[in-house]
């Protein structure tokens, strides 16, 4: 990342999502602050909570991730207001230089696997029901993690029994954003984040306990039935190998 952001800055005639990020959250100290712990938390919440589930152990470890939530919540709010209710676009760091002035739909967020923003043009102030949206999105990670922690806290009635409550509320606040982001239109690069943050939603389906109901027998059936057939197995093994990530560690699937 230090690396990138140097090679970007020597560069003067700085392009799309570059001079989004040169412009908006590196030109005012306080939300070059906030962008830079934005993105060292982004690249280091999951060894961290692993760090924290290993020394604190599982009884702690709800308060410590709504601890990091709560924080990136207040980085997000900073760029939010700080540029003017401008959508927080991600990564909130230089990613390397846009390829003569195109659109990189290639490049991957190498945090989470999917498309990150990149694109030509700016952002606009959100107003109205998108300023609502934004601030609503950049908030549920922390109630989900909040209802989690309360969960955490109480002891089941019964032994076993799943919560759909904070998995359903979740959902239904990013179903909400969904439609209330589309109340204001878009510049490309906004286009591109919230592309980005549709293929979040996938992340539901593999956070309990839709992950522990549905697609955990679907991926033991898939993992089964291909271990010993040529070729197929290697996406089995591949599986099997990130299935503990998702089963033990929130930031693994959070899309936050």
């Amino acid at each position: 990342m230090r690396h990138t952001h140097c090679l970007v800055r020597g560069d003067d005639s700085l392009t799309g999502f570059n001079a989004h990020i040169e412009r908006h959250y590196l030109k005012h100290n306080v939300c070059s602050v906030a962008a830079l712990t934005l993105s060292v938390l982004s690249y280091t919440e999951v060894m961290l909570e692993m760090l924290v589930h290993k020394v604190k152990g599982e009884n702690h470890r709800w308060r410590w991730i709504a601890g990091l939530e709560g924080a990136k919540v207040l980085l997000r709010l900073i760029l939010f207001y700080g540029t003017k209710q401008r959508m927080v676009i991600h990564p909130t760091h230089f990613a390397r230089a846009d390829e003569d002035d195109k659109i990189n739909l290639a490049t991957l967020d190498p945090r989470i696997g999917v498309p990150a923003s990149s694109t030509l043009y700016g952002s606009a102030s959100r107003k109205g029901w998108a300023h609502i949206a934004e601030v609503l999105w950049i908030i549920r990670p922390f109630i989900y993690v909040g209802l989690q922690w309360r969960r955490s806290k109480k002891k089941k009635s019964k032994e076993g029994e799943p919560s759909w409550k904070p998995w359903l509320i979740s959902l239904g606040i990013d179903l909400t954003i969904r439609l209330a982001r589309e109340m204001q239109p878009m510049t490309q690069l906004e286009r591109e984040e919230s592309r980005r943050r549709d293929y979040l939603l996938l992340f539901y389906a593999v956070r309990e306990p839709f992950y522990d109901l549905f697609t955990r027998p679907i991926l033991d059936l898939f993992c089964d039935t291909t271990e010993h057939r040529p070729f197929i197995s290697v996406v089995a093994a591949a599986l099997n190998d990130y299935r503990p990530f998702w089963e033990q560690y929130y930031f693994s699937t959070s899309g936050s």
